[in-house]
């Protein structure tokens, strides 16, 4: 009798039942995966629920032997952004919303929360600043109803000055440092915590029902450290060229305008040519994020390597498969535009109030986990179709 299943979202099959139990036992297959054969009818079931696949792999990964393979310098195949879709599609649809289970969702949201947590909640405090920062309501007015360009000009200044002062005035130096030492700190942790959410992610999406002890084990062995210190690195210079490109915006194009110089010549084309230089920071950044988070944690999880051994292999498969790459980050980039859109939109419809949810600790890796957990295993099946080879490692 042949066999089909379903392993880390790609169907396979017909099989022999030999096949599906090596499968099993080689932690390819999951005992909540599915499997099908024609004695079960239009129904599939779960590894666990067929007496002839009743073998458990043990509950916490094993040592695994070293890898047969070289990590990098073996050339891939060309990889199907197409493909890649419709795997994380389909592994995310099955995962949580054609069998929901409650403590599926909520382990995976836990999981997801720790991989963003600290990135939303902050704008909380920036939104309490922002309100005290509100200009004079009847400067706003007027604004509104003028219609004498250099008079609006002249209004435009007149509000950012008002915005600036009420800002110093709510911020004392004594606020500013105290505030600024509490950041660093929730920074460095939060940022901790983000990169074993990385590995524990990553860990759910190919084992959906792992226990979170296990999940968190997944960024053990220093990947959860070598990741930290690289994002911490890349950030503190990030971070510095962005202070000092705004501190050159501030001094040449800022305080100018503040002081009623015209927006013309030489200011115009320094703000311009600063917009372009901040532009070009943001571009680095974004690429940086992207492919950390989709191609070099990955790589981590299945060799078991630090952060830049994993670089090398990405840096790899960008020389090698440049086309394909740069399909992976248009499309991407267009799919999350899709979303923030609709994110746009359901804040509008809401009044705001799907914006101040996703700042809720905890309840923002509920809502984000659809989408969190599709744009990961998109990176995955993307990956993986280049080097198949480098899944082989992978604790299981």
């Amino acid at each position: 009798m042949d066999w089909h299943c379903i392993a880390h979202g790609t169907q396979r099959g017909p099989l022999p039942l030999a096949d599906l139990q090596t499968l099993l036992q080689n932690g390819v297959l999951q005992p909540d995966d599915y499997v099908w054969n024609e004695s079960f009818g239009e129904q599939w079931r779960r590894v666990r629920e067929v007496p002839e696949l009743a073998v458990h792999p043990p509950a916490l990964p094993l040592p695994l032997p070293r890898p047969t393979t070289p990590l990098a310098g073996l050339p891939g195949q060309r990889p199907s952004f197409a493909l890649a879709l419709h795997q994380a599609w389909e592994q995310m649809r099955q995962t949580l919303f054609r069998q929901p289970s409650f403590a599926r969702w909520m382990g995976l949201a836990f999981c997801v929360w720790l991989a963003i947590v600290g990135l939303n909640e902050p704008y909380l405090a920036l939104d309490l600043v922002a309100k005290q920062a509100q200009p004079d309501p009847e400067l706003l007015t007027q604004i509104q109803t003028s219609g004498n360009p250099e008079e609006m000009l002249g209004m435009y200044q007149e509000l950012v000055r008002q915005m600036v002062q009420n800002v110093q005035e709510l911020l004392s130096p004594a606020v500013i440092q105290t505030t600024l030492a509490v950041w660093l700190l929730l920074l460095l942790a939060t940022g901790w915590l983000r990169a074993r959410g990385a590995f524990m992610v990553m860990h759910r999406w190919l084992h959906v029902d792992a226990p979170i002890g296990q999940s968190w084990a997944a960024g053990a062995a220093g990947l959860g450290r070598s990741l930290f210190l690289f994002r911490t690195a890349v950030g503190v210079v990030l971070c510095a060229l962005t202070a000092l490109l705004s501190q050159d915006f501030y001094t040449h194009v800022w305080q100018p305008l503040l002081n009623n110089e015209p927006f013309a010549g030489a200011l115009a084309t320094r703000a311009f040519v600063l917009s372009l230089e901040f532009s070009l920071l943001t571009t680095v950044w974004f690429t940086v994020a992207i492919l950390t988070t989709h191609f070099v944690v990955p790589i981590m999880y299945w060799r078991r390597v630090g952060v830049l051994a994993a670089w090398r292999v990405v840096l790899d498969f960008c020389n090698e498969q440049p086309a394909g790459v740069t399909i992976y980050f248009t499309m991407y980039l267009l799919l999350l535009h899709v979303v923030l859109f609709a994110l746009i939109v359901g804040a509008c419809c809401t009044c705001c109030c799907l914006s101040y949810l996703l700042m809720i600790p905890f309840l923002n890796g509920i809502l984000c986990l659809p989408v969190t957990f599709f744009f990961r295993g998109l990176g995955i099946s993307f990956l993986r179709q280049w080097r198949p080879d480098l899944e082989t490692a992978g604790p299981r």
